[in-house]
């Protein structure tokens, strides 16, 4: 990924730490694990300072989102709505934003089975848990 896609991705997840008016420490740490785990060479201190500098999508912010390759758009979104799960509800305020970045490319039936892919990735999760706990 190339430095302006890494912010831009950088940027969007942002966005969802601070939709519902503040980025807890579970949403930064969130962010920072999954932009390492995409690839991208930015360090800690400028993911924090691009997470505290950027809380609302804006026209630009949508522009270069439109001008991520496909695969990245997509990792993007699988990340955006990973970031919104982070505290167990996906506030109205969340879902707003990922419907913002997922029209650019999906419609909005489309976007629903994201939100059924994310419940279903949620009580996996849960149960994983459940049956793997220590004792």
């Amino acid at each position: 990924m190339e430095n302006n896609q890494q912010q831009t991705f950088v940027k969007v997840l942002a966005c969802l730490a601070w939709a519902d008016g503040s980025a807890s420490g579970d949403e930064m740490k969130k962010v920072c694990d999954l932009v390492s785990s995409a690839g991208a060479n930015l360090d800690k201190a400028t993911i924090v300072a691009l997470v505290d500098s950027t809380r609302k999508i804006t026209p630009d912010l949508l522009w270069d989102v439109e001008a991520l390759p496909f695969d990245i758009f997509v990792g993007l979104l699988v990340f955006a709505l990973e970031v919104a799960a982070v505290d167990k509800v996906v506030s109205v305020s969340e879902q707003t934003v990922i419907r913002q970045i997922a029209s650019i490319h999906y419609t909005p039936e489309k976007i629903a089975k994201m939100y059924e892919w994310l419940l279903a990735k949620r009580k996996a999760d849960r149960l994983f848990e459940e049956a793997f706990e220590h004792g």
